[in-house]
């Protein structure tokens, strides 16, 4: 697909606005995305929440400027400028400086979402499970079972 505004090269970004029952699509090569900056993104809450993400990194131990997605193009200086990656592959690619800002805003990488009252999710019920074994290894005095047991809790509650 070429891009909306040139016509000439291979659009790269890619934007929708749906406004009620409006909907507006936008298609922009690197370049003209870079010009032009996208309509859709300039929402002042949202972009302002984003503006200052490289805060949250201090000083990373790789120089950002070494990030470049190969597939668009989007840099880590642009990524933690504005919040935003250019396609899926940037996630994969950003890892790097992504993993740090998270973990420092949200307390982990991981996440583990939320489980209806009187629903036990499954890791739940392992971790409770295991803790059964081990409480019976103990009492049994097999404390090599129950060294393994406690490594098993140990990584189901990822530490």
């Amino acid at each position: 697909m070429l891009c909306d505004e040139c016509g000439k090269n291979e659009a790269r970004f890619h934007s929708v606005e749906q406004v009620g029952n409006h909907k507006t699509e936008r298609h922009l090569c690197a370049a003209c995305q870079k010009k032009y900056g996208d309509p859709f993104f300039n929402m002042s809450g949202f972009n302002n929440f984003f503006s200052n993400l490289s805060d949250y990194l201090g000083a990373p131990q790789t120089r950002r400027d070494e990030y470049i997605c190969p597939s668009c193009g989007t840099t880590g200086d642009e990524f933690l400028r504005t919040g935003f990656v250019g396609c899926a592959e940037c996630y994969k690619e950003f890892a790097p400086l992504m993993l740090p800002a998270i973990k420092q805003m949200q307390g982990d990488v991981s996440h583990v979402g939320k489980v209806p009252q009187g629903v036990v999710s499954s890791v739940s019920a392992e971790y409770d499970r295991l803790k059964n074994e081990l409480q019976r290894a103990v009492g049994a005095e097999d404390f090599e079972t129950a060294a393994v047991l406690k490594e098993k809790m140990r990584r189901l509650k990822g530490e």
